[in-house]
């Protein structure tokens, strides 16, 4: 729905169709991917479909499609850069392997000791700051943005020069926990994934 009104707004008829992940991992990329004018790859947690949205991801990255990752799909994004332009094979996330030696994403530090997990994500508004010369920083026009967040999980800031020095910008970070809220890749046209919900 919110993909909808955002068409309404700039007057482009925007028209939604969903795909199975699984079917990606199946068919591939190309097949199921290649008449698309963008995608989207929505919030969600699990291992299920993971590598379908892994294909997607890597697909609108060498093919230059435009490309939205919200949530969950920041942190495919990101698994998928280090794997296929960073070189790190065994790249993945601590939600799909508890224990993977190269943890791209990470449990929240604060969480770590907490062993009742059930509402203990990081909810509700947070500060975005927003670098110049960005295409977070154009979309919002603003060096500052405050936007709503539901997920444990987030971007290993351990990995971010190394990210930085393979040409992913962070674009937005929240100012007091210098976590990850917005990555992109300026050498394509439109890559941006974010850890918030721009949705709500």
């Amino acid at each position: 729905e919110a993909l909808k009104h955002a068409g309404y707004a700039n007057d482009a008829d925007v028209k939604v169709k969903l795909v199975s992940a699984v079917e990606i991992e199946e068919k591939g990329a190309e097949t199921v991917l290649s008449n698309f004018k963008g995608l989207l790859i929505p919030g969600g947690s699990g291992e299920r479909g993971i590598e379908g949205k892994l294909k997607a991801a890597e697909y609108a990255r060498l093919n230059d499609v435009p490309f939205l990752a919200i949530d969950n799909g920041l942190e495919v994004a990101a698994i998928e850069f280090a794997k296929n332009v960073m070189g790190l094979e065994d790249a993945t996330s601590r939600e799909f392997d508890e224990q993977a030696k190269v943890n791209i994403i990470d449990i929240m530090e604060s969480q770590k000791s907490v062993a009742d997990k059930d509402g203990t994500n990081r909810l509700g508004l947070y500060t975005c700051k927003l670098v110049d010369g960005t295409k977070a920083r154009e979309i919002y026009g603003v060096e500052e943005t405050a936007e709503r967040h539901r997920h444990r999980f987030e971007f290993n800031n351990k990995f971010k020069k190394d990210f930085e020095d393979n040409g992913m910008v962070f674009s937005g970070v929240n100012p007091e926990s210098e976590l990850v809220e917005i990555a992109e890749l300026p050498n394509n046209n439109f890559y941006v994934a974010v850890q918030f919900h721009p949705d709500f």
